[in-house]
């Protein structure tokens, strides 16, 4: 008896081992794409990746990335109501002390912050009040250039201040030029297709961290990293990685446009490609884009959404802003 149970005992015990091990396996097989490591030594960036079983076999990719000493965009600032007010009253009142030496003006703190005049003229006090209205205008489009914001209004009737995409990715693609190079290698280098480099790519900025960062109001003024800060910092939300996406992608493929698709406190990205039966596209000007999700931490195949995303692109709530300098200063189109 003792050894018939002992027997019993010792085939389950190896039954039990071989399930565990098809279990193993299993779960190895279907591990997600994901970002396994990732370090940074000053500038250059060094990461291991699980790409799905589709790219590569699945096999862990292990590659450093290097960005250049010199940037021109320097840190992204959010818009501070209350710090570009006082530096446009500030530069308004410095233009009106040349424009208008016989009269004195002042900032009157409270409420909006209303710009008296005194002047022993009353005649020309209309004039002075167009010439402050005026001045004004030109001095908050200056002050958005220098910030790479632009005014904006949603398709949902709201106002507000936000990056301005365009300019961001252009610049960004230029420098970021040798990132996209390496990224290329993965992708299988120069003879690599476009839907091939672009599901790379794709790949690699979906696995990057998501991380919410905060915006006041619904136009993403104040939550946004630069393309070259979500690198260095590893971490990114929507429009943020979308921005990062496009830059790559602008380098790689100059001549295949793209545009940030904004729906509903989200971002992702269509680019002028043919989509295959079953993916998700974007009428723009007339035609079909093909739609990615950048955002992640769901790592999903070119030309599929997450549910909210489908949703808002089927119901028509959304709005798409070119990633390319236009004559319009890339105001956005629907």
């Amino acid at each position: 008896m003792a050894t018939g149970l002992s027997r019993h005992r010792h085939g389950g015990l190896a039954a039990l081992a071989l399930w565990l091990l098809a279990a193993l396996l299993t779960v190895q097989a279907a591990t997600p794409a994901r970002q396994l490591a990732f370090r940074r030594d000053g500038l250059t960036l060094h990461y291991r990746l699980q790409p799905p079983p589709a790219l590569a076999a699945g096999a862990i990719q292990s590659f450093s990335l290097t960005l250049p000493a010199q940037t021109l965009l320097g840190t992204f600032r959010p818009w501070k109501p209350d710090a570009a007010r006082r530096i446009l009253y500030t530069r308004v009142l410095q233009a009106a002390s040349q424009q208008w030496p016989d009269a004195r003006l002042r900032v009157e703190p409270g409420g909006d912050w209303p710009i008296a005049i005194h002047t022993g003229d009353a005649k020309q006090l209309p004039e002075i009040r167009a010439w402050l209205d005026q001045q004004m205008q030109q001095e908050l489009a200056t002050l958005l250039k220098e910030s790479y914001l632009q005014r904006a209004s949603g398709p949902w009737g709201e106002n507000g201040i936000r990056p301005d995409y365009a300019r961001l990715i252009e610049e960004s693609s230029s420098e970021l030029g040798d990132v996209a190079e390496a990224l290329l290698q993965l992708a299988g280098g120069e003879q690599a297709d476009p839907r091939t480099r672009l599901q790379w790519l794709l790949l690699f900025v979906q696995t990057i961290p998501y991380q919410t960062l905060q915006s006041r109001d619904g136009l993403r003024g104040s939550g946004f990293l630069l393309p070259r800060q979500v690198l260095l910092e590893n971490r990114g939300d929507c429009d943020s990685k979308s921005a990062l996406l496009a830059s790559l992608w602008r380098y790689l493929q100059p001549d295949i446009p793209s545009r940030m698709v904004l729906v509903p406190e989200h971002a992702l990205l269509a680019l002028a490609l043919p989509a295959a039966p079953g993916e998700e596209t974007l009428t723009v000007d007339g035609q079909p884009w093909l739609l990615v999700e950048p955002t992640g931490p769901a790592v999903l195949p070119v030309g599929q959404l997450g549910e909210e995303s489908r949703l808002y692109i089927r119901t028509g709530r959304v709005q798409t802003v070119p990633t390319q300098p236009t004559d319009t200063n890339s105001m956005p189109s629907k």
